[in-house]
């Protein structure tokens, strides 16, 4: 069996050379091999190791039922889970397992390959950090510039409302560039916070065919195309995109529209 190989069969001379740190488990969740990899990786020696329970290793209870749903005859491509050390510190590890059975169907083992992802798993913990506090400084700042813009745009339509008659074509031209310039940065402060909710929970994605969505913005531009003698080409049979449909739309109006001001007269 997995145990009897491991200790000098063919497996074992396999394993012994590969770069990834390899255990053989047995039926039982004991390690009944482990190769030099597995030294440099987590400090523990083959001595240290077989013949002891493989859970003896992890820290975590989630990795052990991951760990046991493995050996119970149901093979794992890939997840990540976190080891101690010889020195006491964690290791975060991305392993595979393979299941091995004997020739009568029976379940023998599994191989564990391991290889360390700490410095990655440390460095995606920290950019969570970041755009978390991120995140709150954007929805912070919206929130400052939005009170004293509420201000300026209800002023500038009283003024408007109370004094427009006593007011010149500049005065009138000044309070327009006023209430523009607030809504313009209404629409920046607006983009601000959609641009922190991209990949929030609340997008639904699916498989989106671009050309639905390319169609209903041709029809929503006519008027604009048409005035401006412009032709909008369309591809016949673009590839399924996965997003939500929201944003795909947005990002096309955009990138058309910008093209339909911006153009010139060529």
């Amino acid at each position: 069996g997995l145990a009897e190989q491991s200790r000098g069969g063919p497996l074992a001379s396999i394993l012994d050379d590969a770069p990834d740190a390899m255990l053989a488990v047995d039926a039982r969740g004991f390690v009944v091999y482990a190769n030099a990899a597995v030294e440099r990786l987590l400090g523990h020696g083959a001595s240290q190791i077989v013949d002891r329970p493989v859970a003896a290793l992890l820290n975590d209870a989630a990795d052990l039922e991951r760990l046991v749903s493995s050996i119970v005859e149901r093979e794992v491509e890939e997840w990540e889970l976190t080891l101690t050390r010889s020195d006491g510190r964690a290791a975060r590890i991305a392993a595979s397992a393979r299941t091995r059975r004997l020739d009568d169907g029976t379940f023998d083992g599994t191989v564990l390959c391991m290889r360390d992802v700490t410095e990655r798993y440390h460095a995606g913990t920290e950019l969570s950090r970041k755009n978390a506090e991120l995140e709150h400084c954007v929805h912070a700042l919206a929130h400052d510039l939005r009170s004293p813009l509420v201000s300026l745009l209800g002023f500038s339509r009283l003024l408007r409302q109370d004094y427009g008659a006593l007011l010149d074509d500049t005065g009138t031209h000044f309070v327009d560039r006023i209430e523009q310039a607030g809504r313009t940065m209404e629409d920046l402060i607006h983009d601000l916070l959609e641009l922190s909710r991209i990949g929030q929970p609340g997008e639904r994605k699916a498989m989106v065919n671009p050309a639905t969505v390319l169609h209903q913005l041709q029809a929503e531009l006519k008027p604009r195309l048409d005035a401006a003698g412009i032709e909008l080409v369309l591809p016949q049979d673009p590839p399924l995109v996965f997003c939500d449909r929201t944003r795909l739309y947005q990002v096309f109006s955009n990138l058309i529209g910008n093209a339909i001001d911006h153009m010139g007269a060529c």
